[in-house]
């Protein structure tokens, strides 16, 4: 693959199907994600917009094809080097927060940053930033447990724990899809600022909102 300044990911002559017996979900598709770019994955349930996501979040592997990151070629990548690339460029966000609910909130927040070979310890202050700019009041969520806290604030919490290693890849599956319209804003105005500042966002979702506030849209139906 031929590296290009803005282009933050690219898949060139995907196939993937979860098995043998299965249809092909992608028969030799090709795709590019800009940088600096927020775009929409829609399409049918079953259209494959998870495991788009998942394929470029290198927690699957194509069939055949190749997948670059951060232009960083992945398919002959070994699993320790796959794993080294996801921790240290790619943040994740979720329809359903996934706090580890034995942490407290900063804890969860930072715990990611070991695959950046730093300690948590130092982000903790980035952390704090953090949830000042998603309307959390640090001081008060900082040391509670995510039981403790509503879905809003705990997807919230979440997107910052992508964001703190400030990624250059991030993948957002439905990130809204529980969330009240404020808490939605919010979210969507913090990934837009990720955008700007330099990050790939690919957003798989069927929020309306969120399809009219992306640079671009790709449907896989």
């Amino acid at each position: 693959m031929t590296a290009r300044a803005n282009l933050g990911a690219e898949a060139r002559g995907l196939w993937f199907r979860f098995d043998p017996a299965s249809d092909w979900l992608f028969e030799n598709f090709d795709i590019e994600f800009p940088a600096r770019c927020i775009t929409a994955v829609t399409g049918r349930s079953g259209s494959g917009k998870s495991t788009l996501l998942s394929l470029f979040g290198l927690l699957l592997s194509p069939i055949s094809g190749s997948v670059a990151i951060a232009d960083k070629p992945t398919e002959m990548m070994s699993d320790s080097s796959r794993s080294m690339l996801r921790g240290s460029h790619i943040g994740f966000l979720f329809q359903d927060a996934l706090l580890d609910p034995t942490r407290t909130v900063l804890d969860n927040i930072t715990e990611g940053v070991i695959f950046t070979g730093l300690s948590p310890r130092q982000f903790r202050a980035q952390a704090h930033e953090q949830l000042r700019e998603v309307g959390l009041d640090t001081n008060i969520l900082g040391k509670r447990l995510p039981a403790t806290i509503s879905g809003g604030q705990a997807q919230r919490v979440a997107l910052c724990r992508a964001l703190i290693k400030q990624p250059k890849i991030v993948l957002a599956d439905e990130p809204t899809g529980n969330l009240d319209v404020q808490s939605s804003d919010i979210v969507m105005a913090t990934l837009v600022k990720a955008a700007q500042s330099g990050a790939t966002v690919i957003i798989a979702t069927h929020d309306d909102t969120v399809i009219r506030r992306a640079d671009r849209v790709v449907s896989l139906d």
